[in-house]
């Protein structure tokens, strides 16, 4: 074996190595981040939503953000707020239209987690379900709709003793 040959061969091994660290670190971002998410482009969306919870009723504070809801992304594009009794979204893109979900109806599929990979840590989005379309939000956001859903869960009045 030769210096030519020895030198192919190493330069070989660290692209490989190289690759097989890519894809190591790809599949645990996957795995960190809740899996491969797939959307169905057919799933109850904004429409939806918005023909069965449409609302005039003003509310404040709101909050300008990102979400998902459905198949569709609304970049910094929806207000959102809490009201006692419900979630409020606002679109602000091309629309006011504005709905008003009860928590009672929202469910949680996937809470708000904190993952960390090659010693960084991240927060991933809550995935809340609301008659059959999926609403993703940001953590932060995710985590004040989990305390009102927990606080709408409450009994109102104490127990007797």
């Amino acid at each position: 074996m030769d210096n030519t040959t020895l030198g192919g061969w190493l330069v070989k091994a660290v692209v490989f190595g190289l690759q097989l660290g890519l894809v190591y670190v790809v599949v645990q971002a996957i795995r960190a981040g809740g899996g491969l998410k797939l959307v169905h482009p057919f799933q109850p969306g904004w429409g939806e939503l918005h023909h069965r919870y449409a609302s005039a009723q003003s509310h404040q504070p709101m909050t300008l953000a990102s979400a998902q809801i459905g198949f569709w992304t609304y970049k910094n594009t929806i207000e959102i707020g809490f009201a006692a009794d419900a979630l409020v979204l606002r679109k602000t893109l091309f629309s006011s239209a504005q709905i008003r979900i009860p928590y009672a109806h929202i469910t949680v599929v996937t809470p708000p987690a904190t993952s960390s990979l090659l010693g960084f840590s991240f927060r991933t989005d809550g995935i809340f379900r609301v008659d059959g379309a999926d609403i993703s939000l940001p953590s932060e956001l995710a985590d004040q709709l989990l305390r009102h859903l927990a606080a709408a869960e409450a009994p109102l009045h104490p127990p007797a003793s």
